[in-house]
């Protein structure tokens, strides 16, 4: 990661967590139970991190200038290089500058000049050739050579300029993270200047060990369905409206306009004051429901849609609603909630499930009428989160019961859109065949000529 990105991320985070779903032949090896009552996960691979506080030894600015001084010898040497380079090397970079590094300061430890070359290409590629520089509030990135927590899981020591004694030290971890994470990892760490705590921290991420053949029975699994007027649905009929959330936007939406309307000096100190209330305000509702979902101690699979925003063919209207849904910050509050419990949180594609019908499969744009559903072959009724809310639990505990109804949908508006195409073809050639005859009455080029020459000849005599 950029260094940049970084030195605000002074908070509790947690990285991606890959799932991958395992079928089970005739009956699971851990409860004995048939297949479509038993499911298991495999989980690669999880982080934590935590930030605490640390104490500098002496002359540790001067280091810290030193720092974004081999930063900035290693930038020049990309955009140097890179007319006749695609992308820079690290290691010839390394091979080329060490030596005069060392010599320029003779203390640096080895291994974080590497860790800074990294950084440095990092940072290079992610401006595309442009020369970045590290600024006084930026992190310097340590890996297991540079940075350790000895046996006791409390004392800290990272490599600087001067003896690594210096820095030795004992820093506090909280107990609930040790109570939850007793067999973690020290992977990498981020040293930098923190002003929310106004001091020195060093950002601790760990890794957590691998859980594998985690099994759920079908009642333990819940669907949720994403929506614009109930942000979440689940599939017991548990239902988070967003009036409150849309009323605010609404709110701030004509303050807004006022304040800029008036564009007194005033009204922009309250629009400044304003900035980014709505924003925090959309991420404390979406903190809530993700905590209310996740804090089921009878849930401990959670199926979400794998949504994408920016389909085309709507209204500029509509695009604006769709605009203000944060529905990928909910998924992730979710992910990352869910599994810090141990839980599993698994994607399913969303095609046609707000179409249809939960018991007997039909789907049809006709089966929804806003928040009703109504099967138009079977008569089933229920609200339409909640029947879409099961059809996403269904995607995951039996693909096979939905796949003919889908694959038919497809293969239906496949035709549909080919018959569009054609006529829209066929309607295009009429009007060139149109534009290209010549009337019967109309006279042709040469007849046209004559009158034009008997007309001159006229005109000529007179």
């Amino acid at each position: 990661m950029c260094y940049r990105r970084l030195k605000t991320k002074f908070s509790i985070v947690e990285e991606c967590i890959s799932t991958r779903s395992k079928n089970v032949e005739d009956f699971c090896f851990f409860c004995c139970q048939p297949v479509h009552f038993c499911y298991y996960i495999t989980v690669s691979k999880q982080y934590r991190a935590i930030i605490c506080k640390i104490n500098v030894p002496d002359g540790w600015n001067n280091f810290f200038l030193a720092a974004q001084d081999i930063f900035n010898t290693f930038v020049s040497w990309f955009v140097e290089n890179s007319k006749s380079k695609k992308f820079p090397n690290t290691y010839d970079a390394e091979k080329i500058l060490r030596p005069q590094i060392k010599n320029k300061y003779p203390g640096f430890n080895t291994g974080l000049i590497q860790a800074i070359a990294d950084m440095a290409t990092e940072a290079f590629k992610s401006t595309r050739g442009k020369k970045p520089s590290k600024k006084d509030n930026s992190c310097i990135r340590y890996d297991e050579r540079t940075i350790k927590i000895l046996k006791n899981g409390k004392t800290l020591t990272f490599a600087w300029m001067g003896p690594r004694k210096n820095t030795q030290q004992i820093i506090k971890i909280p107990q609930w993270f040790n109570l939850r994470y007793p067999q973690r990892r020290l992977a990498n760490a981020y040293i930098g200047y923190s002003a929310h705590h106004k001091s020195w921290v060093v950002n601790l991420n760990f890794e957590i060990p691998e859980v594998n053949s985690i099994h759920y029975f079908n009642n333990e699994i819940e669907g949720i369905d994403l929506g614009v007027h109930q942000l979440a649905t689940t599939d017991s009929g548990e239902m988070f409206s967003s009036s409150k959330l849309r009323a605010a936007q609404r709110r701030s939406l004509y303050v807004t306009r006022e304040l800029q309307r008036k564009g007194t000096p005033s009204a922009k100190r309250k629009l400044k004051a304003r900035s980014g209330r709505q924003r925090r305000l959309t991420k404390d509702i979406n903190h809530c429901i993700s905590k209310k979902i996740v804090s089921n101690p009878n849930k401990k699979c959670f199926v979400l849609e794998n949504l994408v925003k920016g389909a085309p063919g709507f209204s500029r209207k509509s695009n604006k609603i769709l605009g203000s849904w944060a529905f990928r910050e909910l998924q992730t509050f979710i992910e990352y909630k869910a599994r810090s419990l141990g839980k599993t949180v698994v994607f399913v594609e969303p095609h046609y499930t707000s179409q249809m019908c939960n018991q007997c499969c039909h789907i049809s744009g006709d089966n929804r009428k806003k928040s009703k559903f109504e099967c138009v072959e079977c008569g089933h009724q229920d609200h339409a989160d909640i029947n879409a809310a099961r059809n996403i639990k269904e995607k995951y505990t039996n693909p096979t019961k939905s796949e003919q109804p889908i694959q038919a949908a497809f293969s239906k508006w496949r035709s549909q859109e080919e018959l569009k195409k054609s006529k829209k073809k066929a309607r295009q050639a009429e009007s060139h065949s149109a534009q290209c005859e010549v009337p019967e009455n109309s006279q042709s080029f040469q007849d046209v000529q004559e009158d034009m020459n008997s007309t001159i000849c006229k005109l000529s005599n007179r």
